[in-house]
């Protein structure tokens, strides 16, 4: 085995690699039991498999683990069911110090998703059935609430992790289907992409 003697059947484990190559999350999530559950390992793509360390005990929660640049963030809902986002250092992980510090408090809006540009942590946020963005450091400070043309829903945010600019995708009832750049210099967003539905 390369690791997971002690996984059950129903493990479901899943692999990302950071940005530059040499780092690997694998994370093994449980979906069949009435609590869910999520383990979390770390390791280097480099050593075969020889020192991968388990970050995130097996616990009855569900933890969704990024690395950026020189840490590992954590979206997790432990004792917090609306979600909240969690840092630790990769090198204090490798020497065992699974201690994880609490960026982001859990909120009323629930958090969606994580994405990372630079030093930017952008936080998508639902509220009445409508998607929020906001701007955070990598410390979890605020630094801007991103202003949406309408309420509506965001999906397919991605970008280069070191590049200046972030897209999504934004759909409303009342507004075209479009995809959006962010500038993370400017802090601007503008159209990259909108699908105007032809006239009857």
């Amino acid at each position: 085995y390369f690791f997971g003697e002690d996984f059950e059947k129903t493990d479901c484990p899943v692999m990302n690699i950071s940005e530059d190559g040499k780092h690997l999350i694998i994370s093994v999530y449980n979906y069949s039991k009435e609590k869910e559950t999520s383990r979390i390992f770390l390791g280097q793509t480099d050593d075969k498999g020889e020192n991968i360390v388990e970050i995130v005990k097996k616990e009855s929660s569900l933890s969704y683990a990024y690395i950026h640049r020189d840490s590992v963030y954590l979206l997790t809902n432990r004792n917090a069911p609306n979600w909240k986002v969690k840092k630790a250092k990769i090198d204090d992980l490798e020497k065992g110090k699974l201690f994880f510090r609490t960026i982001i408090n859990e909120r009323k809006d629930k958090k969606e998703s994580n994405y990372f540009i630079k030093k930017n942590l952008f936080e998508e946020t639902l509220k009445n059935a409508s998607s929020h963005l906001s701007i955070h450091d990598l410390n979890g400070r605020l630094i801007k609430k991103v202003n949406l043309p309408t309420k509506g829903t965001i999906s397919d945010i991605g970008g280069e992790k070191e590049s200046n600019t972030l897209f999504f995708v934004f759909s409303s009832y009342s507004f075209p289907i479009t995809i959006f750049s962010f500038d993370v210099n400017k802090k601007k967003l503008t159209v990259f992409f909108q699908n105007n539905p032809p006239f009857d």
